[in-house]
């Protein structure tokens, strides 16, 4: 039988924790990413990814830091915040994670994660400007289910940021009707289901 030596107890349990702090690590950076977004900080989202990121967005295909910024700060921060960096008055974007399910590599190099998203969204009526021309900004609220399969890196920093972003929104339903009126091909996949 093969005796281990107190040295080799030590390494083994240094090996675990360091996976675990990568795990951690991992696990912050994606609830960064969702705080900046809910929080409207589009130019710090874009700070969270590797330069040579990628971001699946709904059939979109965003590539590198200016792919990211391209979705993030010109597309995003245009149309939610007229522009500015961080959250505006009556605009609401909570879009909490959960069931995060994280696999760090043995090489410490790399993470593969999977969560899910609950999102509710919405203008209040307060904030829409009455003197707006027709055809302009309108009430919208909404619920999102959705779920990120995303890829990280670590850098040569230490620093782990996301290298692949893959978003997929499983449903979407305006808030007043709920998500039993939505059209079939906006939810989510059942097992018994009539087509």
């Amino acid at each position: 039988m093969a005796t281990t030596t107190t040295e080799d107890r030590l390494a083994a349990l240094e090996a675990r924790i360091a996976l675990l702090e990568d795990h951690n690590a991992v696990r912050k950076l994606q609830h960064a990413y969702g705080y900046y977004i809910d929080k409207c900080l589009y130019n710090q989202v874009v700070d969270l990814f590797t330069e040579d990121c990628e971001v699946q967005f709904h059939g979109g295909v965003f590539k590198g830091k200016a792919g990211a910024r391209r979705l993030y700060v010109e597309r995003f921060q245009k149309a939610f915040v007229g522009g500015r960096n961080g959250p505006v008055f009556g605009f609401l974007l909570d879009h909490p994670m959960m069931q995060d399910i994280i696999d760090v590599s043995p090489d410490r190099k790399t993470a593969k994660a999977r969560m899910r998203c609950l999102m509710q969204a919405g203008t209040h009526d307060s904030a829409l400007d009455p003197n707006a021309k027709a055809g302009g900004p309108a009430l919208r609220q909404w619920w999102e289910g959705g779920i990120y399969e995303n890829t990280y890196a670590r850098g040569e920093d230490g620093r782990w940021r996301i290298k692949v972003l893959n978003y997929r929104a499983l449903w979407h339903a305006k808030f007043e009707e709920g998500w039993a009126h939505t059209k079939v091909g906006c939810r989510s996949c059942t097992a018994g289901r009539r087509d």
